[in-house]
């Protein structure tokens, strides 16, 4: 089975490590058979941030490089030498400094280094979008809006989010612990922790939905008023009546499984009858 460690966060706030994680499960029961790493992108983009490019210079006696002063968010501007044909002063770009891994489309992974180009020192890379295995575009380095600041790690730009998947080899008597709900029951244990409340989401819907029949229902009251002082079909107005306040008592009274199991049993929805009203309303009008 399946765990993610990100997705265990919803349940529980978590600050131990995924090693400390899994050795713990491992103890109380649940043996984790391996840890993995879940990337969206080779290598996490690690190593490259958001940097502005302060100056740009045509290096003498090439047709395409330039030397730029980049700022990366420290105190010193980083030299780097770049041939793409969109670089110029001002833009927002994402730099590889060195010591980054980058991992491009197609080919071996580059180990970005400091060293010299045309007698120009460069201490990094200005990256287009298939350099880092973002796109398949080499036209030129990429453009951030410029809101981004200099520094910003590109996996913060991009939104991109490491994760952790435990492998669990779960014994048919621990059939409690088969969902990530189930698991962080036992890292609350394990941890002395408070499980977050997952039913947040589940109490929002429903309000919206109680509104929302609350609305269906009085329109449907309103129409069966309506077509009783209009004298069409009121014996049938005063049926309708009956049995919003019915589903509206039980929606009040919080038994909602009880009133849906009763709409299945009849085959009929409450919200297809506040329609009816409207019809027999309708009806008198299309007469001649």
């Amino acid at each position: 089975m399946k765990i993610s460690y990100k997705w265990l966060n919803d349940f529980i706030e978590l600050s131990e490590t995924p090693e400390e994680v899994s050795n713990k499960l491992t103890d109380a029961g649940l043996e984790v058979e391996s840890v993995d790493l879940y990337e969206p992108f080779k290598g996490g983009l690690e190593g490259l941030v958001v940097g502005k490019v302060v100056e740009c210079e045509r290096i003498p006696d090439t047709e395409k490089l330039h030397k730029t002063k980049i700022d990366v968010g420290v105190e010193e501007l980083l030299s780097v030498v770049c041939g793409a044909p969109n670089i110029k002063k001002g833009l927002t770009v994402v730099v590889a400094t060195s010591g980054a891994t980058l991992y491009p489309l197609e080919g071996e992974p580059i180990k970005i280094k400091k060293g010299k180009i045309r007698g120009e020192v460069s201490e990094g890379m200005i990256c287009a979008e298939d350099e880092i295995g973002l796109g398949g575009s080499h036209a030129g380095v990429i453009e951030l809006e410029g809101h981004w600041a200099a520094g910003t790690p590109a996996a913060v730009v991009y939104k991109i989010e490491k994760d952790y998947v435990f492998e669990i080899g779960l014994t048919p008597n621990r059939a409690d612990a088969a969902s990530h709900k189930g698991v962080a029951r036992d890292l609350k244990a394990i941890f002395k922790l408070t499980l977050t409340d997952t039913k947040t989401f589940a109490r929002k819907a429903a309000s919206v939905l109680f509104v929302y029949r609350t609305f269906m229902i009085l329109l449907g009251f309103i129409g069966c008023v309506v077509m009783i002082r209009r004298k069409t079909h009121p014996e049938i107005a005063w049926i309708l009546i009956s049995f919003f306040v019915f589903v509206y008592v039980y929606l009040c009274a919080g038994t909602g499984v009880q009133c849906r199991n009763i709409e299945m049993r009849y085959f009929i929805h409450p919200d297809l009858l506040m329609l009816l009203p409207a019809g027999f309303l309708i009806a008198p009008l299309t007469k001649k």
